[in-house]
């Protein structure tokens, strides 16, 4: 059970590092979320790297004592690595190192829904002083969310690929499973855990993830911090093991189909570009040819996604399925043209 919140225990000084850029649409949600926690708030930082907004996102974070940073390259993953460098800066001007520091990588279109969300979170890392990082095992589906959400809710990801693949790292109405990575777990009852393996590692990292500070610390970050790829360089150089706990957050991963357009092209051009100059690691290459094959098949075929669909409507009756067989066409055309594309010409960023 998790400890109840006493003035006796000493919970763990929590870094919220949340990257924003023109999300004053979402931060009244998230921070109404933070709001609602009965972690100790003394025990919680806020650190808002901003790549340029130009609506109130700024004024909204200042409002709720979040720490706004400049984030001249703009990105999300450029943004968490600005949150890692301020923070380093500040620890080592006084950090207790007898105490547990953890940061939480949470993105500004997640919602907590959870009072004791961050107690619950924070368990593992009390529990066992080998675990290194930590995550929500599943994404909460809500009905009345755009239907956009509630299918990437139901899936458990946001590049349906990942499902081919088997690296997915969310609880996942189709298959039952959290991943389908050959991982030997141990269940903890609120949690379970296993030891990282490079060969072995689903897509985890952001969107609720827990590490301890020490990670950064024994980790090689420049300017932008791909937190699968940080996961995986550090499990090729040490040892450690990884939670999952048992609850979830809100993810409004996407509001219309052109958001999700957007996204992904963003995805896979960005990757492409990241990629060319050797700041991705994790081997994409190497996770499940067959896999990828069987989307190819699929996609083109439609027939055998309707069938998906229509076995993950038998679940959780949801015309949102629909989106099912149109997201897989929509990620083969932008994924293909991209791959295509840069045999053609050097990858460059979106704007």
């Amino acid at each position: 059970m998790i400890k109840t919140l006493d003035q006796e225990f000493n919970w763990p000084f929590i870094t919220i590092i949340t990257p924003v850029f023109n999300s004053a649409r979402a931060l009244p949600d998230y921070f109404n979320g933070l709001k609602q926690a009965t972690y100790p708030k003394d025990k919680i930082r806020i650190i808002m790297p901003d790549g340029g907004s130009t609506d109130k996102t700024r004024e909204i974070a200042k409002t709720h004592d979040a720490i706004v940073l400049d984030n001249q390259l703009k990105t999300a993953e450029a943004g968490k690595a600005v949150g890692i460098a301020y923070l380093k800066k500040i620890n080592n001007a006084g950090q207790d190192k007898k105490l547990i520091h953890l940061v939480c990588l949470l993105d500004s279109d997640n919602i907590l829904t959870d009072p004791d969300w961050f107690e619950r979170m924070v368990k593992p890392f009390i529990d066992d002083p080998t675990i290194i990082g930590a995550e929500p095992w599943q994404y909460y589906y809500r009905p009345t969310d755009a239907a956009m959400t509630r299918y990437t809710a139901m899936i458990g990801v946001s590049d349906p690929v990942t499902i081919f693949l088997g690296n997915y790292d969310r609880l996942n109405i189709l298959t039952g499973r959290w991943t389908d990575m050959p991982i030997k777990t141990t269940d903890f009852g609120d949690y379970f855990s296993w030891k990282i393996d490079a060969k072995a590692m689903p897509t985890i990292g952001a969107n609720g993830t827990f590490f301890r500070t020490s990670f950064f610390d024994e980790s090689e970050i420049g300017d932008y911090l791909f937190d699968i790829d940080v996961l995986y360089s550090y499990s090729l150089k040490h040892q450690g093991r990884y939670a999952k706990v048992k609850i979830g957050l809100v993810h409004t991963y996407c509001r219309t189909l052109n958001d999700f357009i957007r996204k992904q092209n963003r995805r896979i051009t960005d990757f492409h570009y990241f990629h060319s100059i050797g700041l991705r690691k994790y081997p994409w290459k190497n996770v499940n040819q067959a896999g990828l094959l069987t989307f190819i098949i699929y996609t083109v075929l439609i027939f055998p996604l309707i069938w998906q669909a229509f076995r993950g409507w038998l679940k959780q009756p949801d015309t949102a399925w629909l989106l099912h067989p149109i997201a897989c066409w929509i990620t083969l055309i932008i994924y293909g043209y991209n791959t295509i594309l840069k045999r053609l010409r050097p990858p460059t960023l979106t704007n």
